[in-house]
C-alpha cells in the first residue's frame, strides 16, 4: 500500500518526538535529560561518597531552561536526598532550586544532608565541604577539645555576593563550631545566625572583675593543668563545649571559662584554680 508523503513525514516526526520524550522529562520551567555516572567528574563522586557516606546514587539529571540553556545538575540519593551542582560540578544550595518549593530537604535533620533552614537566605548560602579540605591542626584541635564527638557536617558559608563568610563544623552532640577563612576559630557570639542564644556571661562577677576583656577560644590542652585535673575529677563523663581565655588590654590572662555540654559554666583563675560555677 502506498502512503502519501505527508503521512510518512508525520509518522517520522511522531516517532522522533516519542523517542525524545523517553530521554527527556518536560518540566514547567524547562526540561531534563539523564546523565551517565561515568561522565561525572571524579571529585564530585568522591565528595558525594564522603559527605553522604552509606548512600548510593539513584539517578543523575541535567536540567535545562526553556531556551535550552544549562540550569543545573541534580543527583538523587537512595534516602531521597537531592544534591544540586552548577555547570562546573560545584555544589549549590538546595534552596537555589525552584522546582521543589519548600518540600525539599525536610526529612534529613541532623543527618549531614541539605537540611539547614538557613542554608540559603537573604544573607547568603552554604556549600558542603569534605574533611580533607580542613587543615590537620583544626581536626586535631577538635579531637582534643571535643573528645568522643564526631564531625557530622562541614559547611562553607557564603554571603549573597558569594564572598566568604565563615566555616561551620557540626558535631555529633549538636555543637557547632565557627571558623574564619584562615581556619581560626570564631566565638559563638561572633556568629550572626544564632541570635543571642549563646550570650557571653563573663560580666566581671568573678575574681578578675574585668568584664568585656578580649577573649579567644582555646583547646583543652591549652588550659592550665590544674583546671584540667579539676574537670577530670569532677566532671569525668561530661564533654566540653567550649573553653575561652579572657585577657585584659595588655594581653594578660585574667580568667578561663569552660562551658560544658550540660549547660554548666566553670571559671578558673589564670593559674587554673577553680573560681566559681554558673548553671
Amino acid at each position: 500500500m502506498n502512503y502519501p508523503l505527508r503521512f510518512l513525514t508525520l509518522a517520522l516526526l511522531t516517532a522522533s518526538l516519542l523517542t525524545a520524550c523517553v530521554n527527556e522529562q518536560v518540566l514547567p520551567n524547562g526540561f531534563s535529560e539523564p546523565v551517565d555516572i561515568s561522565t561525572v567528574p571524579a571529585q564530585a563522586i568522591n565528595f558525594i561518597d564522603s559527605a553522604y557516606n552509606g548512600l548510593t546514587i539513584i539517578k543523575i539529571e541535567k536540567k535545562f531552561n526553556h531556551d535550552s540553556t544549562f540550569k543545573k545538575y541534580e543527583v538523587y540519593l537512595s534516602d531521597g536526598t537531592e544534591i544540586y551542582f552548577d555547570i562546573n560540578w560545584v555544589q549549590i544550595s538546595g534552596d537555589d532550586d525552584d522546582d521543589h518549593g519548600d518540600d525539599h530537604g525536610s526529612g534529613n535533620s541532623g543527618s549531614g544532608h541539605d537540611d539547614d533552614d538557613d542554608d540559603h537566605n537573604s544573607s547568603g548560602f552554604s556549600i558542603l565541604i569534605d574533611t580533607s579540605m580542613v587543615p590537620v591542626q583544626v581536626l586535631n584541635y577538635i579531637d582534643s577539645a571535643y573528645a568522643g564527638l564526631t564531625i557530622i557536617k562541614i559547611e562553607k558559608k557564603l554571603n549573597a555576593d558569594s564572598s566568604f563568610r565563615k566555616y561551620e563544623i557540626y558535631l555529633s552532640d549538636g555543637t557547632t563550631l565557627y571558623f574564619d577563612i584562615n581556619w581560626v576559630q570564631l566565638s559563638d557570639d561572633d556568629d550572626d545566625d544564632h541570635g543571642d542564644d549563646d550570650d557571653d556571661d563573663h560580666s566581671g562577677s568573678g575574681s578578675s572583675g574585668n568584664g568585656g576583656d578580649d577573649h579567644v577560644d582555646i583547646a583543652l590542652a591549652d588550659l592550665p593543668q590544674a583546671a584540667q585535673t579539676y574537670l577530670t575529677q569532677n566532671y569525668p563523663n561530661v564533654s566540653i563545649k567550649r573553653i575561652r581565655k579572657y585577657m585584659n588590654n595588655a594581653g594578660v590572662v585574667v580568667e578561663y571559662e569552660v562551658r560544658l555540654n550540660n549547660g554548666k559554666k566553670l571559671y578558673f583563675s589564670p593559674a587554673g584554680l577553680f573560681v566559681r560555677l554558673d548553671d
